[in-house]
C-alpha cells in the first residue's frame, strides 16, 4: 500500500470524495481509477519484464562467448589466485560431468553379455559344497 499513509488518512480522503464527488457518482470514479491504477501496474509489469529478458539476452550471450573462449586455456599451473566459477559456469561443468558419466555408463553396458542367454540349471556335477554341510 502507499507508505505513510495510515487508517486515518485513507479515512480523511474517503469523507472528501464522498463530498466533492458525491455518493452517486463514487463508485464509476473508483472503478475508473481502478482501472487507470490496473493498466499502470501492467504498463510497469512489461517494463520490467522487457528489462529482465534484455539481461537474460546478455547473459545467454555472454554464456556463449565463453563456451567459445573458454577459461581453461589458462594454464592450471600459472601463478596466481584460482578464478572462482559463476553459477552458470558451474552448472555447465556439472552437465559436461553428467553427460560423460551418462557415456561412459552407456559405453559398459554395449560390453555386457546379452541377458537372454540362459544360464545352466545346477546339477551335481557344477555345485560346489557349502562347507560344513553334509550330503
Amino acid at each position: 500500500m502507499l507508505p505513510g499513509v495510515g487508517f486515518n488518512e485513507l479515512l480523511v480522503i474517503a469523507v472528501v470524495a464522498i463530498l466533492v464527488i458525491g455518493p452517486k457518482d463514487l463508485p464509476r470514479v473508483m472503478r475508473t481509477l481502478g482501472r487507470f491504477i490496473g493498466k499502470a501496474r501492467a504498463m510497469a509489469r512489461d517494463f520490467q519484464d522487457s528489462f529482465e529478458e534484455i539481461a537474460r539476452e546478455s547473459e545467454m550471450e555472454e554464456m556463449r562467448k565463453d563456451a567459445e573462449n573458454p577459461r581453461a586455456e589458462v594454464s592450471p599451473l600459472s601463478s596466481g589466485p584460482p578464478i572462482p566459477l559463476t553459477p552458470a559456469e558451474e552448472a555447465s561443468l556439472i552437465d559436461a560431468h553428467n553427460t560423460k558419466v551418462l557415456e561412459a555408463e552407456a559405453a559398459a553396458m554395449a560390453h555386457v553379455a546379452p541377458a537372454d542367454e540362459p544360464t545352466p540349471p545346477p546339477t551335481s556335477d557344477n555345485v560346489t559344497p557349502i562347507r560344513g554341510t553334509r550330503r
